[in-house]
């Protein structure tokens, strides 16, 4: 994830990026990823759009999978 948003030209260096790993889901890993712009050059939306995308390619390259709850209903 850091890789990530390092390459982002938009990122400030200073603070630095951080993931904080925050918890285990009934069906994921849960983390939390801080970053900071400068807002008077960037528009904060438009990077952390360009990170999901970014982050979810990457993660398709890596051979990492998302699973999706599934939930089965039955009527009797």
């Amino acid at each position: 994830m850091l890789d990530e948003v390092r390459k982002h030209s938009e990122v400030l260096t200073a603070p630095e990026p951080m993931v904080i790993f925050r918890e285990m889901g009934e069906s994921a890993l849960l983390f939390d990823l801080y970053f900071w712009v400068d807002q008077s050059k960037s528009n904060l939306l438009k990077v952390r759009s360009d990170l999901n995308f970014s982050l979810w390619y990457r993660l398709k390259e890596e051979g990492i999978e998302i699973p999706y709850p599934r939930l089965d209903v039955r009527i009797r």
